[in-house]
């Protein structure tokens, strides 16, 4: 909440200074680049954000939401029921851009930093991340295992032991760097964006809730984007007789 609120006081400018507003939509995939994924198999994002250009620099806050697919966890295709789900969360989006433009061309470059703070993420059966080997599952799977064994078979699926596994608790933020590419109309812009993110997790065991850590897993999202300047009228005064 305190790096919200320092993005915003950025929005705070010089009087001296020439201002842009505008708002802007994006969306984006998290599309594994290793082979084709279908639909079901991706994480969606898309935000809406209000925009403040000063000279070269873009100040943004957005508000969003991704919905996610679980098959895109799934690195095994033995009995999908048990690993596939879907879930939403949802985001708010502070950022900071450099903009870089292309001399006689209507084309910019943007390269900035910023946050995703979520938020109403208590993820819908929550997730499973069984580190090592990289194993997601459903907590409504791990509830029919025998904790008292160190392997157990559920449909035709090997599993190992309850307390190889560990439930995602929380995602509360993540960091980002963006790299866009845009071409400017006259008010509207339409851009294509590159969009790495190191999203942090709080776990606990499946078996012993005391054992409990964090850790950062690695996305990357390909997005497209369009904004709309803000004008405003100047109010012209009428002469005095």
């Amino acid at each position: 909440m305190k790096l919200t609120l320092l993005f915003i006081f950025l929005f705070v400018f010089n009087s001296n200074s020439q201002l842009k507003y505008f708002v802007e939509y994006n969306a984006s995939i998290n599309k594994g680049f290793d082979r084709i994924r279908p639909i079901t198999d991706l994480i969606f994002s898309n935000s809406l954000t209000f925009n403040v250009k000063n000279e070269k620099f873009i100040y943004s806050l957005g508000l969003g939401r991704e919905d996610w697919n679980f098959d895109f966890f799934r690195r095994r295709i033995d009995n999908p029921s048990l690993f596939s789900y879907y879930c939403n969360t949802y985001k708010v989006i502070p950022q900071i851009e450099r903009e870089f433009s292309i001399p006689k061309t209507k084309i910019s470059i943007n390269i900035g930093v910023g946050l995703k703070i979520y938020f109403k993420n208590q993820l819908k059966d929550s997730l499973t991340k069984g580190f090592g080997n990289i194993l997601q599952i459903k907590p409504s799977t791990l509830m029919k295992l025998n904790p008292s064994s160190f392997s157990n078979k559920l449909d035709g699926v090997i599993f190992g032991s309850l307390e190889d596994y560990n439930y995602i608790t929380n995602i509360p933020y993540a960091i980002k760097c963006n790299l866009a590419f845009q071409y400017n109309f006259k008010t509207w812009g339409i851009k294509m964006y590159l969009e790495p993110y190191i999203m942090n997790l709080r776990y606990q065991n499946a078996k012993n809730v005391l054992n409990q850590g964090s850790s950062f897993i690695f996305f990357l999202d390909l997005g497209i984007g369009i904004n709309h300047a803000i004008v405003f009228k100047k109010k012209v005064n009428q002469p005095t007789l």
